[in-house]
This record gives C-alpha cells, sequence and structure tokens, in this order.
C-alpha cells in the first residue's frame, strides 16, 4: 500500500469542503484491508479492478483493453445535455468516471459507490486526484457516507433538469450490487416525486398561497420562532427526555390513552390533525406544528387548541393563526419578507426539513431542539384497518374509510411482516424518515405506533414500554417554551411595520425602474441589429440593467412577487434546461430577458390589487 498515493487523493477530497468527511479521509493505518478486492494487470498492461463474491470474480473492466472499454462506456454521454445531472452507481477503478469527464465536462455528476472496500483500495493504490478535483464531481460511499448522496440528489436535481437525469451503472455492478442499485434508484425517484409536489402546490395553490402568506405577516413580525426556542432548550438534559411525535395515523386509537404517562417526562408533539384526539384524551401537548395552508378546519374544531404553543409555516392557513392564542414559532421555510430583515439585524431562523407532510416537520423540530432519542406514535404512514386516520379526527366512517387499491395505492411492509396498503404520497414521506435515520446518526428512534408501514431504522416497541425506557426525568418544558425569546425587539418590529406601510410607494417606484430596464433592452437589441453591440453605449446600458436587476432580487418585497411568478418560473426553468440548442444569439438573449422583467411588472400589478391583505 503506497501511502503517498492515499495521501494524495485525500487531499483532493480534503480540498473539496462540500464533501469533506471524516469517515471518507480517515487515517491510511485505520483502514482494514479486503480479501474481496483486488488489482492486477491485462493483458493490455493496464490495472483492472476486480471483486469476489460467492466464489466467482467479477472484472470492473475489460482484461484486454481497459481504456477502450472505458471510452465506449463514455461515449454514450456524448450529446448529452449539458443541464443534465448523470449519476454513476459505481466508482470501479475511476476509469470510465475520468472518460465520462472527459465527454461531459460541464455536467454535474454524482457518484455512488455501493462498496467501502471498493473506495479504499482504489484510495490507496491508484492515482485518481484528477477524478476528485474535478469541480462537478461528488462523491458518496455505502456504510461511510451514504447521506452525502441524499443531499446531492437535493442540491443539484430541482425541477427543471428533473427529466433530464441519467442514472447509470458501471459494468458488472449491476450483478454484485443489485439491491443497492434498487435502492438509489427508488430514492432518486422518491426525490423526483418531491419536486413535482412541491411544484404543483405552488402552482395550482397560488391564490391561497397569497392570503395566507400575507395575513400571517404580523404573527411572524410579532412571535418567536424554533432558533430562539432551540436555545432555551439548551439547558434541558436530552440524554432523560424523549421527544414523542403523535401523528393522527388509524393505529393512535390503540394507544392514545398510554400518553398521559408521557406527560412532563417527554417532550410531546401533536401535528395538527392529531390535536382533537390527544386533547380529547386529556393530554395537553407541550406544542403543536401546522404547515398546510390548505387544512379542514374542522381536524381545529376544539376549544383547547387555541392554547398550544404553537410552531407554523408562513403558508399555513392563516385562519388558524388567527384563532390561535397562545405562543406562536417560525420556521424558516425558504427566502421570504422577514429574511430581508433577518439580515439586517445579523440574525437567522433554522429552517425544518420536510416531505411535504407535517409529521416530517415534527420529527425534524425534534432534531433541531437537539432531541436525539425520539419516539413516534400515530405514525401509521399506511391504511391500517383500511382506514385513514384515528376515529376522533374524523367521525365520519365513510369519509375516514380507505376505499381500497387505484393507481395512486402501494404496497408496502408493516411492522409485523405483512402486507398493508399505502399510496405515492405516504410511501415519499415514508422514504423521507427512512433516509434522515441514515443521514443523521446517534439517533435512537422507536417506533411505538403499534400498527402502519415499518420504517427501516426504527426500533418498534410499544408505547408502554418507550416510556418507561426513555422518559425517566420530570421537565416543566412549559416554562422552557413560555422563556423562549422574540424573533425581533420592538424598535425592529416598528422599523419593519413602517416598511409594510410604505408598501404602495415602493412597489410604484420598483415599476418605474424595471419600464426602464425594459426600455433599456429594446435598445440594446436595436444595437444587436446595427451590429454595434459591445460598444460604450451597449455596456452603460448592460450596467444600468444590472443595477436595477440586482435591486429587484435585494428588494423585501421580491419573496412576495415570487409567489406570484411562479407559474412563469418553472415553465423558464424548464424550457431553459429542455432547449437542446442551447443557442447562445445575443439578441435571443435580450429578448428572452426583456419578457422576463415583463412578467415581473405584470405580477406587481397582480401585488398591489392585494395589498390589503398584507397587515402588520
Amino acid at each position: 500500500m503506497d501511502n503517498s498515493i492515499y495521501l494524495k487523493n485525500r487531499k483532493a477530497l480534503c480540498d473539496k469542503v462540500n464533501q469533506y468527511d471524516e469517515a471518507l479521509v480517515k487515517d491510511i493505518s485505520e483502514i482494514a484491508e479486503s480479501d474481496n478486492v483486488h488489482l492486477y494487470y491485462n493483458a493490455n498492461e493496464e490495472v483492472v479492478l476486480t471483486a469476489v463474491k460467492n466464489g466467482y470474480e467479477y472484472l470492473f473492466n475489460s482484461q484486454y483493453d481497459a481504456t477502450f472499454a472505458a471510452k465506449e462506456w463514455a461515449n454514450q454521454f456524448l450529446d448529452i445535455n449539458k443541464f443534465a445531472p448523470i449519476i454513476v452507481f459505481g466508482m470501479g477503478d475511476c476509469s470510465h468516471i475520468r472518460e465520462l469527464i472527459k465527454v461531459a465536462p460541464e455536467n454535474t455528476i454524482i457518484v455512488y459507490e455501493p462498496d467501502k472496500n471498493i473506495f479504499y483500495k482504489v484510495m490507496s493504490e491508484l492515482d485518481i486526484f484528477d477524478v476528485l478535483s474535478h469541480n462537478k464531481l461528488f462523491l458518496a460511499v455505502n456504510d461511510v457516507s451514504k447521506r452525502y448522496f441524499i443531499e446531492y440528489i437535493q442540491l443539484f436535481i430541482n425541477y427543471g433538469n428533473m427529466k433530464l437525469t441519467r442514472y447509470h451503472a458501471l459494468p458488472n455492478y449491476l450483478n454484485l450490487y443489485q439491491k443497492e442499485y434498487v435502492d438509489i434508484y427508488e430514492r432518486i425517484m422518491s426525490n423526483a416525486n418531491a419536486i413535482v409536489f412541491t411544484k404543483n402546490t405552488s402552482v395550482q395553490c397560488q391564490e391561497e398561497i397569497v392570503k395566507n402568506v400575507f395575513t400571517n405577516v404580523k404573527h411572524l413580525i410579532s412571535g418567536s420562532d424554533i432558533t430562539r426556542l432551540k436555545e432555551s432548550f439548551v439547558s434541558i438534559d436530552k440524554d432523560k427526555v424523549p421527544a414523542i411525535i403523535v401523528a393522527a395515523g388509524p393505529s393512535l386509537d390503540k394507544n392514545i390513552n398510554e400518553l398521559k404517562n408521557a406527560k412532563n417526562k417527554a417532550f410531546i408533539i401533536a401535528v395538527d390533525t392529531a390535536l382533537k384526539p390527544v386533547l380529547n384524551a386529556g393530554i395537553k401537548p407541550d406544542i403543536t406544528i401546522t404547515v398546510d395552508g390548505h387544512k379542514n378546519m374542522i381536524i381545529f374544531d376544539h376549544e383547547d387548541i387555541a392554547n398550544v404553543p404553537l410552531v407554523y409555516a408562513k403558508e399555513a392557513k392563516c385562519e388558524v393563526l388567527e384563532r390561535h392564542k397562545g405562543k406562536k414559532f417560525s420556521f424558516n421555510s425558504g427566502e421570504d419578507y422577514i429574511t430581508h430583515f433577518l439580515k439586517k439585524y445579523e440574525r437567522s431562523i433554522e429552517p425544518l426539513e420536510t416531505a411535504g407532510s407535517v409529521a416530517n416537520n415534527a420529527f425534524s423540530l425534534a432534531m433541531v431542539l437537539g432531541f436525539k432519542n425520539i419516539i413516534l406514535i400515530g405514525l401509521d404512514l399506511a391504511y391500517t384497518e383500511n382506514k385513514k386516520h384515528s376515529t376522533v379526527v374524523f367521525n365520519d366512517a365513510t369519509v375516514n374509510k380507505y376505499k381500497g387499491p387505484d393507481k395512486l395505492a402501494v404496497e408496502v411492509e408493516d411492522i409485523y411482516g405483512q402486507k398493508v396498503y399505502s399510496d405515492k404520497r405516504l410511501k415519499m414521506y415514508l422514504d423521507w424518515f427512512e433516509k434522515q435515520l441514515i443521514r443523521y446518526e446517534g439517533l435512537d428512534v422507536i417506533d411505538a405506533t403499534e400498527g402502519g408501514a415499518k420504517i427501516r431504522g426504527t426500533r418498534i416497541m410499544s408505547l408502554k414500554d418507550a416510556i418507561a425506557t426513555k422518559c425517566s426525568k420530570t421537565i416543566e418544558f412549559a416554562k422552557y417554551i413560555e422563556d423562549a425569546d422574540y424573533t425581533f425587539n420592538e424598535e425592529e418590529k416598528k422599523e419593519i411595520i413602517d416598511n409594510i406601510n410604505s408598501a404602495e410607494e415602493q412597489l410604484m417606484e420598483l415599476a418605474y425602474i424595471l419600464k426602464k430596464a425594459m426600455q433599456h433592452y429594446d435598445k440594446l437589441i436595436d444595437l444587436c441589429r446595427k451590429n454595434k453591440f459591445g460598444n460604450t453605449e451597449s455596456k452603460r446600458l448592460a450596467d444600468e440593467i444590472n443595477a436595477i436587476t440586482e435591486k429587484l432580487l435585494n428588494h423585501p418585497f421580491i419573496s412576495f412577487i415570487e409567489i406570484y411568478n411562479a407559474k412563469n418560473r418553472y415553465e423558464a426553468m424548464e424550457n431553459a434546461t429542455n432547449d437542446s440548442n442551447n443557442s447562445n444569439d445575443i439578441k435571443s438573449e435580450l429578448k428572452m430577458r426583456k419578457e422576463n422583467i415583463k412578467l415581473y411588472l405584470e405580477v406587481i400589478e397582480d401585488f398591489k390589487n392585494d395589498l390589503h391583505m398584507l397587515k402588520a
């Protein structure tokens, strides 16, 4: 084993901050040699990687002409769209990846190696510094840094390039690692489903989102947030108290009364749909959470709900927040109006990860607050006993009844090893939970749902036993919640309110400069037509347009404007990435940018008409 080769390759990973991971770049003395992975020279005196499984030896390249074979494999990407992400299953000896970089130098390449022994063998004995140093290549390794793969696909695959994404396995990897290949494919598809879900929500529910976001601004200004709550929770000994996530699945009816024994011994987070069942059982949860702007208000039909501390998304149904009388905590769900002022005051609010379900958000909240022991109840993620929810949520049996398999139905394994019906939406949520358990080490998650889909990575236990095992200390959580600071002080609140009160004047000014930008584009297009683009005048106009664009993108109201622009933005993403010609024609580019400015002008008019909903 040549120590210098390993250290050189290790440096390539360490220099790429976004891939740095102690497990990936551990000291060479800690790496155990594997008897199943070998390097040998083929007939052409080229190094070839092999692996032994079940007594058979598998080659990852040609035993006659490895260089030619690697080039032939890479040539399938010669005409690939430059926006298309490429996911490669397996790294092999990196000769295939090296050739892929040559034919697709602009494409993002995500490599997933399913065998850590191959990774360490290649790192230790082959010089792959050039491959690892490529700024568009991102590597994840099974059993070492699998969580990175999940982060990479979420980071680099979006609505615009999703359909262009290519997923290919290196030679012989499918024969050795078929189960891992299918697992990775399912994770790619789960990410794609989440992207489509987000897009459809943004476009189809625009009017409702506008109403909720505008109305909820005053709560964002006057309330607290989960970062301040986290700060208040720092002194709590979370080794002695777990968080309990209460969802509203059908199995909640079985063990909800047992939850009383966890009061003040666990931090009870009830999702909005589970509030009525929990309160009806005589239990006041420590906090609740709501994120959906389209919730049926019937689930909030209980007099005690208004006083349960509330975590909410800015897009949450505004009627819920209007009724609520207790302390409210926001979380970061993307750039918004309040973000502008947080940056100004050098403050931040943490986000909550999700796949679209409030139960996902509740789980993320528990992790943000620092809980390492988490108990799940009512999280069926399936139609247990042909029901959709706990019977207390919807008393109408017809509404609550699962009508049987349809085109969205899928079968999943339940906690008893049997099959149970779920659907694609619930399966997406299930996949998300399983990803989190891979990504975050040190979590002990007990599934005490007593029914529903099996969540890989959890320990299955009754709620009674889970409480006896994990709840060993009494904590008055209400005090810590009440002690959490507010997001803004009085002086800051006044400044934000003054800004809102001048909204109409600000929008008129913004419309004026955008009209000026359109005039500048007309002049630039004319200069292009006269073959004078690039002269002093065109540079001056371009500089003024850039200044206007920067002012637009940094404007406090840009997040409101983008809500109206959601449909146009998704269409633009799709059109840009699917343009196989990738035209570099300057005049066409200028016309497209002018149309974008025009769209902003149009939505500003819509925004002005809705200003009556924006109140501080």
